[in-house]
């Protein structure tokens, strides 16, 4: 059986960097993670996901294992906290 294209997880896929970067993955199997759903046209797989939760790292994690991506892109961040509606320290979580 052929392997299609090599699988790359990118966290915060709707966010500004998140677009901006997916236009340059066309070789890839792009696996979008993020809280809310990218405005695109272009090909994903997307997962919605919340890393603003601890709950989230076991989730996270089988989804690494069950994609075996070639790379890790890590853009998840809270800009503008009272936008996004993520307030709390609790939230924040190291």
């Amino acid at each position: 059986m052929a392997e299609g294209p090599p699988s790359i997880v990118v966290t915060g896929i709707s966010g500004n960097l998140g677009r901006r970067l997916l236009p340059m993955l066309s070789g890839f199997r792009v696996i979008g993670v993020d809280f809310r759903l990218p405005e695109t046209t272009l090909p994903i797989q997307f997962t919605k996901m919340d890393l603003g939760l601890e709950s989230s790292c076991l989730e996270f994690l089988q989804l690494l294992r069950d994609v075996r991506p070639v790379a890790v892109v890590h853009l998840a961040f809270v800009m503008d906290a009272v936008r996004t509606g993520v307030l709390g320290h609790d939230r924040m979580w190291q």
